[in-house]
């Protein structure tokens, strides 16, 4: 029987230990009452599935586990049948067992000799008593973590050093509770065993925007020489989180090694779903529960083991928590005339018309989506092409008829659309679109089988989307000119709203803009008598109808919001053409209100 030292590191032993035992112990030899003979083998059973998905699963199986390890380190009866019915445990004595008093021979707990890490998890332990997993972002306000300083090269960045947890901590003036202490003994242990290392606790927080680690420093191998007489930090070193569209590195947390970050990113990486990388997969794109968002690299497609997980959907938010900002860590000043784009959003999804939202990587497309989905008739059935966009519209909207369609080796996205409408779909959502093929199927959707389709794309503004969509269907091979690809756009996504982020207070802002086709007019030159005012004509003609096309289009604003004026402004009517197929769809109460809404613009 191996002696156990009094350590962290033993008790995680003996974590290890008991677990495996307990899940090895046969019922039969325990009980002969047949009912805690089941019990308890559905207890092992449960059990089992717990620690299988903790890496990845929601907080209350984490917290399940984390319980049952504390049970092991504290109550003397949680481990009676195990070391009954093991000789491994017979020598193990009673004060293995965690109290008050002892609890400090496991672990140091004196300020002067608590590293900076230790120190950020009892503050972490600290507010969230009271912020729950809120806890990092008020500790990033709080604490000023947010602010630009120096860096060891020179350049003003953001980042949490050692210093910084050393003076927030003395700032908190935390009374070391015996809880506190055995909360991160527990933590510790798990982060060690079933948990996600280093960033277990960061990847339970609400209101951050992600995580990554190893893509900052400098990868084993690689020259350093550029800054001869500065540290660097290793790519092992490097753990940062997402804070309003700022990257803040936490350089007092580390993963030790090499090996140590190659294990956090395979940890990171686990998934109900997901395959394990390899060498034939150097790049992984996975999700976790619900709809976080994971991607890994590994050499060679990488310089070292890296990896970033986006967090989606960890709070619902309404559409006008979105606009106004009040989704925001630190929300600005509202703005005026929000509910103007409120309105045309219900119509157009009331009404059943076709919707694109646009922007660049990260600015809350995904998310202005998901709340726009509460403007849907409830009692339509929705279907998504992505299983984590359908874990956010079922944790927002559980009442609702919801299933996604998604793509997968076995299925395609064709074959997955056919699936969907076997299963009654009705409207139809594509998040994430970025290849062609996905494109080219959305014009397929978009025009039959569902009764409205609503996509995200990643074009920076709503005039780029038609022809850089349009060489997409041209690659698929769906449309042989680039004209006929930009009319069958125009024609089955009628609207597209931008999103995009004032650079001042990070709000996110929203312009929504229909696209306007109209025939080209053909002029009779012949009435035109003057000599010089027709080559004036013909030339401005020619110039028109330079393209092949026999028609035009407008990209019209029809709410758009003006940062100097700090609201959103009414710009345009809705076409004739849009409202009418609108009117057909909306029950009269809402009719009532777009006959409102179109005199009062422009009218």
């Amino acid at each position: 029987m191996k002696i156990f030292e009094k350590s962290i590191e033993s008790l995680t032993e003996l974590v290890q230990y008991y677990i495996v035992e307990y899940m090895r112990m046969d019922p039969l030899e325990l009980y002969r009452d047949g009912l805690q003979i089941e019990r308890f083998a559905e207890r092992q059973r449960a059990l089992k599935q717990e620690l299988d998905c903790a890496s990845y699963s929601d907080a209350s199986v984490r917290m399940n586990v984390k319980t049952f390890i504390q049970n092991i380190l504290t109550d003397k009866e949680s481990r009676i049948e195990a070391i009954r019915f093991s000789g491994r445990f017979k020598d193990i004595r009673d004060d293995f067992l965690i109290t008050q008093k002892n609890i400090g021979q496991y672990m140091r707990f004196q300020d002067q000799i608590m590293s900076a890490e230790t120190k950020f998890r009892i503050l972490l332990i600290h507010h969230m008593k009271t912020e729950g997993r809120n806890a990092v972002v008020h500790m990033i306000q709080r604490y000023g973590w947010d602010k630009l300083k120096k860096d060891r090269v020179g350049e003003l960045s953001r980042f949490v050093s050692r210093q910084d947890i050393d003076s927030a901590y003395r700032d908190a003036h935390i009374q070391l509770t015996y809880d506190i202490k055995l909360a991160l003994v527990v933590q510790r242990i798990y982060e060690a065993t079933y948990g996600n290392r280093i960033v277990d606790e960061l990847l339970y927080q609400r209101t951050l925007e992600g995580v990554s680690i190893g893509a900052y420093g400098i990868p084993q191998g690689m020259d350093a020489s550029n800054f001869p007489d500065v540290q660097l930090p290793s790519a092992y070193d490097a753990v940062s989180v997402g804070y309003m569209d700022m990257s803040i590195r936490l350089e007092f947390l580390s993963c030790g090694s090499e090996d140590g970050l190659e294990d956090v990113v395979r940890k990171l990486i686990r998934s109900e779903n997901g395959e394990p990388m390899n060498t034939s997969t150097p790049y992984y794109r996975g999700d976790r529960q619900g709809s976080d968002r994971v991607v890994a690299a590994q050499p060679p497609f990488a310089e070292c083991y890296m990896a970033w997980v986006r967090f989606h959907g960890r709070k619902m938010y309404s559409l006008e928590d979105l606009i106004t900002g009040k989704a925001m860590p630190v929300p600005p000043e509202e703005p005026g005339g929000y509910q103007l784009l409120i309105d045309a959003l219900t119509f157009i999804m009331q009404g059943r018309i076709n919707l694109i939202v646009t922007g660049p990587q990260n600015m809350g497309k995904t998310t202005v989506l998901s709340a726009a989905a509460k403007l849907i008739d409830p009692n339509l059935r929705l279907r998504s092409s992505e299983s984590q966009f359908e874990a956010l519209l079922r944790s927002m909207y559980p009442m609702r008829d919801i299933g996604s369609f998604r793509e997968t080796r076995e299925v395609d996205m064709k074959d997955g659309f056919e699936k969907s409408l076997q299963t009654n779909g009705q409207i139809a959502f594509l998040p994430e679109v970025r290849r062609d093929a996905v494109y080219a199927q959305a014009i397929t959707m978009g025009k039959r089988g569902v009764f409205a389709l609503y996509l995200t794309s990643h074009q920076k503004a709503a005039e780029d989307v038609p022809s850089e969509m349009a060489n997409a269907l041209l690659t698929s091979r769906l449309y042989q000119s680039i004209d006929e690809g930009v009319r069958s756009i125009l024609s089955t996504f009628p609207f597209c709203l931008e999103v995009k982020i004032d650079p001042d207070t990070k709000l996110r802002y929203y312009n929504l803009c229909e696209y306007v086709v109209r025939e080209k007019e053909t002029l009779d030159f012949g009435s035109i008598k003057d000599p010089q005012e027709r080559m004036l004509m013909l030339l401005e003609t020619a110039v028109r109808h330079m393209t092949t096309r026999d028609y035009e289009f407008e990209t019209v604003p029809i709410v758009r919001f003006n940062p100097e004026t700090w609201s959103y402004e009414k710009c345009s009517v809705f076409s004739k053409k849009e409202e009418e197929k609108m009117r057909a769809n909306m029950p009269r109460t809402v009719r009532d209100r777009l006959t409102v809404f179109q005199k009062m613009i422009g009218g």
